[in-house]
């Protein structure tokens, strides 16, 4: 079922590459424990993050589908006007994560048919989740599986687009069409935008690269019809409160060409860095003149 809140059309919107005012502006990955430390009172995981939610007006908040509290935080969040992105573990990353990470990229070059099929069944063994999440009531799914290195992809480029992005869509087939589908990934992704987009991805969420690369990316994806889910690097967050204001200002002016739903780029580790987000935040909504309109 599509989600009809106000934040969900807010959300749709983005995603379909329209400048959205204020801003989209959400929550990724964060280390559960930060939360409740700063949320003492809350009594647990899911109360946390929705009070985090609340205070801060975001309009989403990522949710881990294999999180203990998963079900928990969706609870909590019934009440509040923010959707939740429910996110699943991808093929590739299961997949390393059974044969170690040096085993499977070698497989991808020695034996890619068997490595093909390690990945399809893990793409299967995901979509329970994924179906789990539109039953309740996800905005959008999140397939994360990290792709590439800064420096570049992890295995070819043609494995990469030929049998990754596949099972990539096929862990979330069922919800292509019903609901936004998105692709997480740290490092440069640039190859894979397009084959996302075509693979009918609505979103990438990418980051840990600094400003220059996520800029050089986003043009990339506007180009490639996909949208983009990050903009505020953790690097940034790490290096206190003015930097933290500067990089909600640089990339509310990115999000006024359309196509981008501002978040953390999933790099959060301490609560002094989700309090320099909330700042970045702050200045995202009160700081950059409107492109045409202001100034």
């Amino acid at each position: 079922m599509q989600d009809s809140s106000p934040c969900g059309a807010r959300v749709r919107q983005a995603l379909a590459g329209e400048v959205v005012e204020p801003p989209v502006v959400g929550l990724t990955f964060v280390v559960p424990d930060i939360l409740t430390s700063v949320y003492q009172g809350a009594g647990s995981i899911g109360a946390a993050l929705a009070s985090m939610a609340v205070d801060n007006d975001l309009d989403f908040v990522f949710i881990p589908a294999s999180a203990v509290w998963a079900l928990e935080a969706v609870a909590a969040l019934s009440t509040a006007n923010t959707c939740m992105f429910w996110v699943v573990d991808g093929p590739l990353g299961t997949v390393i994560k059974r044969r170690g990470f040096e085993d499977a990229i070698k497989a991808s070059l020695r034996e890619p048919e068997m490595l093909a099929q390690e990945l399809e069944q893990a793409a299967a063994e995901k979509q329970s989740l994924v179906r789990e999440g539109l039953q309740v009531g996800a905005t959008a799914i999140v397939v994360a599986d990290d792709l590439a290195s800064p420096e570049g992809p992890f295995t070819a480029p043609d494995f990469m687009i030929s049998e990754v992005v596949p099972r990539l869509a096929a862990t979330v087939a069922d919800a292509i069409g019903e609901v936004p589908v998105i692709a997480h990934s740290d490092g440069d992704i640039g190859a894979f935008l397009r084959p996302l987009a075509h693979a009918g991805f609505d979103g990438v969420h990418m980051g840990g690269m600094g400003q220059d690369v996520f800029s050089r990316l986003l043009m990339n994806a506007r180009r490639s019809s996909i949208s983009v889910i990050g903009g505020i690097e953790g690097a940034d967050l790490r290096r206190g409160l003015p930097q933290a204001v500067r990089a909600g200002v640089h990339v509310s002016l990115h999000a006024q060409i359309g196509g981008l739903l501002i978040a953390d780029d999933g790099g959060i580790s301490t609560s002094s860095e989700l309090s320099a987000y909330m700042t970045a935040v702050q200045s995202v909504r009160s700081g950059a003149p409107r492109l045409g309109r202001d100034g």
